[in-house]
Parts: structure tokens; C-alpha cells; sequence
């Protein structure tokens, strides 16, 4: 391979790979913890930011931070079990 070809096959791997650039934000973070934390669920905070479920599930599958806040959020959101049992009478 002549050194042409290598710097042209470099200068192309430094490209955007296409498509719409993300909408992702590391504040989103924070953001999802929160709102899953509430009791509500990924589909509405999805709806509140203006993308589709897909795309949240892929930045989960991209960004492993925001995976681990979606798992954060979901615990956060999660009655406790011990709540409302009654001991005996």
C-alpha cells in the first residue's frame, strides 16, 4: 500500500461516520435519574427531551454512563418492598 493510500484511508476514518449528528448530553445523566427516579418511565422522558425511545435505548448501549444512570433511576423509582406490609395483627 503506497503512503497516499494509507493517509486516505486515515483522513477517512476521521470523518463523521453519516447521518444526523447525537442529540446526546452528558447532562442527560442526571436528568433520566431524576425523572425515572419519580416513578415515571424512560418512554416519558423521552417524550420530554423530543426523541424516540430507540434513541435513548441506543445511547444506553453507547454511553455506558447513561446506561448505569437509567439502572440508578430505575432502583431510585421502585416502591419499597418492605413498604406497606403490615407485621401481624
Amino acid at each position: 500500500m503506497t503512503p497516499v493510500r494509507v493517509k486516505q484511508i486515515a483522513d477517512k476514518a476521521d470523518r463523521h461516520a453519516g447521518g444526523r449528528p447525537t442529540k446526546y448530553k452528558a447532562a442527560y445523566v442526571d436528568d433520566v435519574i431524576s425523572h425515572l427516579g419519580e416513578g415515571f418511565t424512560l418512554a416519558s422522558w423521552a417524550g420530554e427531551i423530543g426523541v424516540s425511545r430507540e434513541c435513548v435505548y441506543e445511547w444506553a448501549r453507547v454511553h455506558e454512563e447513561f446506561s448505569d444512570a437509567i439502572k440508578k433511576g430505575r432502583a431510585k423509582g421502585q416502591p419499597d418492598p418492605r413498604a406497606g406490609r403490615h407485621s401481624g395483627y
